[in-house]
């Protein structure tokens, strides 16, 4: 499955989605940045919204993720103890990330708070 219709997903970015009965894998396609973060986290609200309470942000597609991305990270892991959902991220960069040359991705930038 994938993102939901309504949402405004940037060029050369996507967002696979699998369901289950609580429990949803989500995975960012492309550069995590801020127009991607944006739609990212609205998909993210809008399954927590429909009730799934355990949520796995798989990493492994995403190329690059920007301080918007960091951001979007910090605050998902920060959010889960007020909004009721247990998140696991999977990082990249292991035996199925795909060719030597995508292998980048993951590398985050430093967050307005880390400086």
């Amino acid at each position: 499955m994938s993102a939901s219709p309504h949402l405004e997903i940037p060029a050369g970015f996507e967002i696979s989605i699998e369901l289950g009965n609580e429990s949803v894998v989500v995975a960012p396609i492309g550069d995590l940045d801020a127009r991607a973060a944006h739609a990212l986290e609205q998909e993210l609200e809008g399954l927590v919204a429909r009730g799934f309470t355990d949520i796995v942000l798989d990493l492994r597609g995403a190329l690059f993720v920007g301080s918007s991305g960091s951001e979007l990270l910090d605050r998902l892991e920060a959010n889960k103890y007020t909004d009721g959902y247990t998140l696991n991220i999977r990082a990249g960069g292991g035996a199925s990330a795909g060719p030597a040359r995508r292998r980048r991705r993951f590398q985050r930038a430093p967050s307005a708070r880390s400086l």
